[in-house]
């Protein structure tokens, strides 16, 4: 469990945050030469801010306890809600071993959006070059799709409309795992990765040959 320094700690960081965007809020009214005490001819940008750290700093007030790993799985019922229900982007994952049943798919993404889940990755998707039709007719997400050589592998990203807009590049060229970078507001970047690793203990070097690639992928994107 995180000990009452930590919270102390959090929730502290939290108010001198807040005390700074009041600040920046005091000064936009000051120099706003009309006059106008209205919040909505203040900054747009400090308010926001203002509104997640007020919206973040209730979460956190109300969380009983948090795990280590910080695993929502391991959280009560009651707090995995608090959580769920805040400023946060979902994220689910899914062996679907199969994804050429039309039917399938759409079970599929009809289940992860009552669940409200923003980003979804499917690995073992053994789906053909037509999935993208497939999976066309529905309102829900933006689907991305790896190009596969082989029946027994591919992979695909499902992400909600409202954060496919911030969609930057797409990396789908290999079929063992597809990235999206995603550029947010305040110059935030993301990217997410699907990776199906080779699981037969035959294809150890095709293993250790793709963890190599990735882990290159990786420290390059850092590194800009």
């Amino acid at each position: 469990m995180i000990n009452n320094k930590n919270n102390k700690e959090n929730n502290s960081a939290i108010i001198n945050k807040k005390k700074i965007v009041r600040k920046n809020i005091i000064k936009d009214k000051k120099n706003n030469k009309y006059g106008l005490t209205d919040r909505t001819n203040l900054n747009n940008n400090n308010l926001q801010l203002l509104r997640t750290i007020d919206s973040n700093f209730n979460n956190i007030n109300r969380l009983k306890q948090l795990p280590e790993d910080l695993n929502i799985e391991q959280c009560t019922q009651e707090d995995q809600q608090v959580i769920i229900q805040g400023d946060v982007m979902t994220f689910a994952t899914h062996n679907v071993k199969g994804l050429k049943d039309t039917v399938n798919t759409k079970q599929i993404i009809e289940h992860f959006n009552l669940q409200n889940i923003d980003i979804i990755g499917l690995t073992e998707t053994h789906h053909t070059p037509n999935q993208q039709i497939i999976c066309k007719y529905q309102d829900q997400y933006d689907t991305f799709w790896s190009h596969n050589e082989h029946s027994f592998s591919g992979v695909g990203i499902l992400i909600k409309k409202y954060w496919s807009k911030y969609i930057q590049r797409i990396q789908n060229e290999n079929e063992r795992y597809i990235y999206i970078d995603l550029y947010l507001k305040d110059h935030q970047k993301l990217r997410i990765y699907v990776i199906y690793l080779h699981a037969n203990p035959n294809q150890k070097e095709e293993r250790i040959a793709l963890q190599n690639e990735l882990k290159a992928n990786i420290s390059l994107a850092i590194s800009n």
